[in-house]
């Protein structure tokens, strides 16, 4: 289930925010984090590896890889490159939307189990074109 969708506009960087809670809806503080990851892939086709995005495939964002967790208050930032925002879909036309969908997963020892959510960026198209996906 898709927690929140986040605007985007072909390639332009972008910022992402959004609040780490633990079990009891509290934030979790930094210092309870032991790591942290990011995956972002095409949304309009399943997941696997061959749909993987500007290569964030369970990539270390654990204050690293543009993205900044809050000291105590479970803020997470993250600042979205353009190339995280090509359009793979060469079929749509300006005005289109693309989902591209990312995981955010961490392990923390707060309450409850480790943090899990997905989340979309839609994609504005500002011009057709493809993207190709990395090997």
């Amino acid at each position: 289930m898709i927690k929140r969708v986040f605007p985007a506009v072909q390639d332009a960087a972008t910022i992402v925010r959004l609040v780490l809670v633990d079990g009891e809806d509290t934030p979790i503080a930094l210092a309870n984090i032991s790591e942290a990851w990011l995956t972002l892939w095409d949304g309009e086709v399943a997941e696997d590896e061959d749909n993987i995005l500007n290569t964030r495939d369970h990539v270390d964002i654990l204050n690293a890889n543009d993205v900044v967790i809050g000291d105590t208050d479970g803020s997470l930032l993250w600042a979205v490159q353009a190339e995280d925002n090509l359009i793979v879909n060469s079929q749509k036309a300006p005005g289109e939307t693309e989902l591209h969908l990312f995981e955010i997963e961490v392990q923390h020892t707060q309450q409850g189990s480790p943090f899990r959510g997905v989340y979309g960026l839609r994609v504005r198209v500002m011009q057709k074109g493809v993207y190709e996906v990395a090997p």
